[in-house]
């Protein structure tokens, strides 16, 4: 089995607040790969930590911040008997959904378009793709209290939100998996950017294991995994890792993935995609067309396969393209005009 490129799909989020509107986009502008939408404008609650951090052992959450953190003193509970109730059901097996998964207020965009293939509205389509926070992003962006320091260097809290991140990958392609005759679960790693920084002092086998163990959940389900990387990392942290689909910013960051070039070429070999993030997220999206986007990937297309000694044609089938980031942040006519674009650079390739 493999994914059924060359398609077009988004990254994830969107402006809008109303779910409706937003998956309505979605669907229309990706016939073939559709995506949920991700409304952060909506509410805190769809922020990228607090959108996956259910379930937590020690989870303190607030509404007037917007902060999610463990607390670890001070609690209701000490550090031994909140991690003894988060490992206890799921050492026993069990992935209730109202414990583990995303519940409804935290991904209305997700509820709604489950509704709209459950109810009949619409079938399924070749290509239906999920997405969530990764391991590093959600330990870097998640801090224990009242140490303030990362999650990521909490030990045990840590291996308890891994285990976690990997329930909900699992649960989200089960879910999804009804809704397309292949599915495609992003784990995504923004963090990845401080790879090699005093701010993420972390080795090269941990973060490719700690992604891992995530994606696992997703390949459990016989889905695909993907990973999006919105800056300039190492990119053959990526490669060598278990991902089907490494997604970036082609605009910014295609001349530094081309120094990864043998990584890509092995990558490639054991059947990866690569997700072309050319259509631009900045309000400058309002001024492409997808003639220029096309041409400029094309160009990329010719300058990869003469670096891993691929053809054309071979690439295409190796193709998604997606914007270069989320829009959530963005305008709503940019967001509008950005998403459709993508499947309309698809069109020009020929």
């Amino acid at each position: 089995m493999k994914l059924p490129a060359p398609f077009a799909t988004a990254i994830g989020s969107l402006p809008f607040k109303e779910a409706a509107q937003a998956v309505d986009l979605m669907l229309q502008s990706f016939p073939t790969a559709p995506c949920w939408p991700q409304l952060p404008q909506r509410s805190w609650l769809e922020n990228m930590d607090a959108q996956f951090a259910q379930g937590m052992a020690a989870l303190s959450e607030d509404e007037q911040t917007g902060k999610v953190s463990v607390l670890i003193q001070g609690g209701p509970e000490s550090p031994e008997e909140a991690l003894e109730r988060f490992w206890t059901p799921i050492i026993a097996g069990d992935d209730d959904p109202q414990r583990l998964a995303v519940g409804p207020e935290r991904a209305v965009g997700l509820y709604e378009l489950l509704r709209r293939f459950e109810s009949g509205e619409e079938r399924p389509r070749p290509v239906i793709k999920g997405q969530m926070t990764g391991p590093v992003t959600f330990g870097s962006s998640v801090k224990v209290e009242p140490s303030g320091k990362l999650l990521l260097f909490s030990p045990e809290f840590f291996e308890a939100a891994r285990a976690l991140l990997k329930v909900k990958a699992s649960w989200q392609a089960r879910i999804l998996a009804p809704l397309g005759e292949t599915t495609l679960v992003f784990v995504d790693e923004p963090a990845l950017v401080s790879f090699g920084s005093a701010y993420l002092p972390i080795s090269r086998e941990d973060a490719i294991g700690w992604l891992d163990e995530v994606v696992a959940g997703v390949h459990e389900q016989g889905a695909f995994a993907g990973s999006h990387c919105c800056g300039n990392t190492d990119w053959s942290l990526l490669a060598r890792s278990s991902i089907d689909v490494i997604s970036f910013d082609a605009a910014e960051y295609f001349e530094s993935l081309l120094l990864y070039a043998r990584d890509l070429a092995a990558f490639f070999e054991r059947g990866g995609c690569l997700a072309f993030g050319i259509v631009p997220t900045s309000e400058e999206v309002l001024q492409a067309q997808a003639a220029d986007l096309a041409a400029q990937l094309d160009a990329q297309l010719s300058r990869l396969g003469q670096e891993i000694g691929w053809g054309r044609s071979n690439l295409l089938e190796r193709l998604i393209i997606t914007p270069a980031c989320g829009y959530g942040t963005r305008s709503e006519q940019a967001a509008t005009y950005g998403t459709q674009l993508c499947e309309q650079v698809l069109g020009k390739l020929g």
